[in-house]
């Protein structure tokens, strides 16, 4: 029963170490790689998209359940990622369930 058991610890312990820095980094990695392949116009590199996407401004979540099988899941996602067709509008993976749990922010009302 025991040696039943290892593989199943040996996954656990292994998605523990996915944390959400490295799931932040994969993520990009691989939307920028998706993107220099598929759009090359648009950057000279994929190290151009890195530095371009480091400005962008990030979602806070800090008070939300990280799951990291499911940030595996969502960086595999856009790793197998085919371009789309010329003229047709690409269908990005759903990595929705990365975050849950998380807090509703309400707007400011002005």
């Amino acid at each position: 029963m025991f040696k039943m058991l290892m593989p199943v610890a040996a996954l656990l312990a292994l998605s523990a170490c996915y944390n959400e820095d490295k799931f932040a980094d994969d993520l990009a990695d691989a939307g920028c790689t998706w993107t220099v392949a598929c759009y090359p116009d648009l950057y000279a590199d994929v190290d151009a998209c890195l530095a371009d996407s480091t400005t962008t401004e990030e979602t806070d979540t800090t008070d939300c359940t990280f799951d990291a099988a499911a940030a595996k899941d969502c960086v595999a996602a856009w790793e197998e990622l085919a371009c789309p067709a010329e003229g047709e509008m690409p269908s990005f993976p759903d990595c929705a369930n990365v975050y849950t749990d998380c807090p509703v922010v309400e707007e400011a009302a002005e």
